[in-house]
């Protein structure tokens, strides 16, 4: 099967798809002929490092190639692939290129990454429906073969409207061989990392719920170490929230971690949070899972079920007394962190990349043919 995919990414170290689209273009080349078209020409300086990995992969190609960002001007047989695979859709709101796919009759999957929940949709409301009407949106998503969700509850969150065909097809991990010792715990260490974005990674949630249960983290000598990047000015605020609740020996920040260092902040750490209102599949806490961090996670961080199901963490819904609840659980739970642990890791072997592409070439091909039926 020939599939085509077409992305949007910059190579920004901090944004989801810069780890998962080329993992996942990687995994199905194994078993797919594939061809990546990247709508980036030279992006920011921070990502250019990506980029100049990803120039040496023969699959990929992107504006510096073919400036055009026309299908008809790739090279056969990916001007006219058996499947286009959309990583997201408004990134490519206004592009000519979305435009082409909508009109051609190739059939396309589009990868939404959350943006279709109800929840996400209420963030910048007014921007989205002006996209989802006036710039046809809502037809471009409805005319595709299918969605392809992230997660159960992604799947749950993303209403019929859209389209009524959806797959579920997640986000994968490498795991790590990381041994962490629970044994005669005097402190408490629970590491976040992603975006500095209060609402959307409900940051705000963290810090209510911390202030209701202050008492009992200071006993446990529980600290909430905050990493991440700071690129929409919401840090300056996030701290003096957490200032004015008297939070400054309970939760730090300690900026962005990539790579070895981000290593060592698992390694290193007790447990993860993430306390997200709404999200698509969150890579982060696919990672923490695999160095085998039990999680606090909340209903948005869809993947809840899960960790509660497979007994890796705590979940909670997405408000500060809830996720309060879920703390008290969290550090009277010391002794069983050990075994927490360990199921962590294997609920992260559930999503090896090699996996998920031989599921996604089994669906791919179960649409393609109904799709033939059909006609």
């Amino acid at each position: 099967m020939n599939i085509l995919y077409i992305s949007k990414i910059d190579g920004r170290p901090w944004i989801g798809p810069t780890y998962s689209v080329p993992n996942q273009v990687a995994a199905q080349s194994q078993y797919d002929n594939v061809f990546w078209y990247n709508i980036v020409d030279s992006g920011e300086d921070a990502g250019k490092e990506n980029l100049k990995i990803w120039r040496e992969l023969n699959y990929y190609h992107d504006l510096k190639d073919f400036p055009s960002q026309k299908i008809n001007d790739l090279p056969g047989p990916f001007n006219n692939p058996d499947l286009i695979i959309m990583e997201q859709g408004y990134p490519f709101a206004k592009d000519k290129i979305r435009r082409e796919v909508f009109k051609s009759e190739i059939p396309y999957i589009i990868v939404p990454r959350g943006e279709l929940t109800t929840t996400a949709q209420k963030k910048k409301k007014i921007k989205k429906i002006i996209g989802n009407i006036l710039l046809d949106y809502h037809r471009f998503v409805k005319k595709a073969v299918a969605i392809q969700c992230l997660t159960e509850q992604e799947e749950i969150g993303t209403k019929n409207k859209w389209n009524d065909v959806k797959i579920i097809l997640p986000n994968g991990t490498e795991l790590h061989n990381v041994k962490h010792n629970y044994s005669d715990k005097k402190s408490l260490n629970g590491v976040f990392i992603g975006r500095i974005e209060t609402y959307q990674k409900g940051l705000d949630i963290l810090v209510d719920a911390c202030e209701i249960v202050k008492k009992k983290l200071k006993a446990s000598k529980c600290h909430i170490h905050l990493y991440g990047s700071d690129r929409e000015n919401k840090l300056a605020p996030l701290l003096e929230l957490i200032e004015q609740r008297d939070l400054s020996d309970i939760i730090s920040f300690h900026g962005p971690v990539f790579g070895k260092e981000k290593a060592k902040v698992l390694s290193d750490a007790d447990f993860f949070i993430i306390t997200s209102r709404f999200e698509g599949h969150p890579m982060g806490l696919l990672e923490a899972l695999a160095y085998g961090l039990p999680s606090l996670v909340t209903t948005g961080s869809n993947m809840r079920l899960e960790v509660e199901t497979n007994k890796a963490g705590w979940g909670a819904d997405n408000n500060a007394v809830s996720v309060a609840s879920a703390f008290e659980r969290l550090v009277a739970d010391v002794d069983n962190y050990q075994k927490m642990s360990q199921n962590a890791v294997k609920l992260a072997e559930q999503y090896s990349w090699d996996a998920i592409a031989q599921k996604s070439h089994v669906n791919y091909i179960e649409l393609l043919q109904k799709r033939r039926r059909e006609k």
